[in-house]
């Protein structure tokens, strides 16, 4: 194999396909970038297990052929190569791969092909598109409340649904503390109604290579137990994780008995000056009484912080607390200029949701109080 290509190009695409190999892990192959080239041009092939990439890479094949190089080492190399014109040149005598750009030469060496997996194709009868605008948006207002305790898998997912009757977009995630629910509405829908828990880690992979393509649309496929996306010529191929996700409609209660409303950044401004001095597991109180309400932390070894809002309150006093992190977060997943927080009484989590009703709720547990 031989392939010629700018340094630009081969730098993006190394990128993404680093992102995806496997970092670590016993498998070499996993680690690897397949450099795969044939008279129709050139493929990066790059698996972690979970997901599985094909990213194609505009250059000029000289010679046909396949390599499989570490992948966080070729893009350091190729990092480090000056701008202009790159050549790998596979060495069948010593199974070897010469990068070389101007001056530079790096030979590194091969991973065995026959241990790297083969990624699955799409199922065309089975495929979609969704605007890349709105499944980028989705995504980054639900993403945050997604587990990243991988000893439980199931919390580590999105569940992303679309529904045909109401021509809509809905993903959930939840890491047992909070709880985010966006749903976005659709220009145009698949055939069927869909259904699945989608690793986070995949929808993130999905929004950054979309975003790099500036691509309009993201074309999703499925088969037995994976999902695919396509992104211009870039495809990126998931497995589904099994199992019942929690019902966000038995978890997010039907009343509320009190209804706040502020200005987003300003409150969120408010809550990131008090939780400076919300040290590990202190919790921001909100204290609600007529006159007003107080935002308050404190540490007993650092100090206390103290603001208050003018609202408009006229039932008993009400104090109860939030995990500070857990309420930045759901803030600023919120994209609407007002948002309001919902409230039934002091052990009920509380509801953060946008005010002009873009579809956006976040659910947060309350921390219990101590005296």
């Amino acid at each position: 194999m031989k392939i010629t290509v700018q340094h630009e190009e081969l730098a993006s695409r190394m990128g993404v396909a680093a992102r995806v190999a496997m970092s670590k892990g016993s498998n070499l192959a996993l680690g690897g970038v397949q450099v795969h080239a044939s008279a129709d041009g050139v493929e990066l092939r790059a698996t972690n297990i979970e997901m599985g990439l094909r990213n194609p890479l505009l250059a000029t094949v000289v010679t046909e052929g396949t390599v499989l190089l570490p992948a966080k080492l070729l893009q350091d190399v190729v990092k480090s190569l000056p701008k202009g014109e790159v050549t790998l040149e596979h060495q069948p005598a010593t199974q070897d791969v010469l990068v070389s750009s101007g001056s530079s030469q790096f030979t590194l060496r091969t991973l065995r092909n026959e241990d790297f997996p083969t990624l699955a194709a799409p199922e065309e009868a089975k495929s979609w598109t969704i605007d890349a605008e709105a499944l980028s948006e989705t995504v980054a207002q639900v993403i945050r409340s997604a587990s990243r305790d991988e000893s439980r898998p199931l919390l580590t997912g999105v569940l992303v649904s679309v529904s045909t009757a109401e021509g809509v977009l809905r993903m959930v995630a939840t890491d047992s503390y909070r709880l985010a629910i966006k749903t976005t509405h659709l220009e145009s829908t698949p055939e069927e109604d869909f259904s699945a828990v989608i690793p986070a880690r995949t929808l993130e992979e999905v929004v950054r290579i979309s975003q790099g393509e500036k691509a309009e649309v993201v074309k999703v496929g499925s088969n037995q137990g994976q999902i695919i996306f396509i992104m211009g010529d870039t495809q990126l191929t998931s497995r589904l994780i099994d199992g019942k996700f929690p019902d966000h409609n038995q978890l997010v209660p039907k009343e509320f008995e009190h209804t706040l409303v502020f200005d987003r950044s300003e409150l969120l401004q408010r809550v990131e000056r008090i939780s400076l001095l919300a040290q590990q597991s202190t919790p921001i109180r909100f204290a609600l009484s007529t006159k007003g309400l107080k935002l308050s932390a404190q540490a007993a070894e650092v100090g206390e912080a103290v603001e208050t809002v003018d609202v408009t309150w006229t039932s008993e006093e009400l104090e109860t607390g939030f995990n500070p992190q857990y309420l930045i977060e759901g803030l600023k997943s919120n994209s609407c200029k007002q948002v309001k927080l919902k409230l039934i009484n002091a052990l009920k989590p509380g509801l953060i949701e946008s005010a002009d009703e873009s579809g956006f709720q976040y659910l947060i547990m309350p921390v219990r109080l101590g005296l």
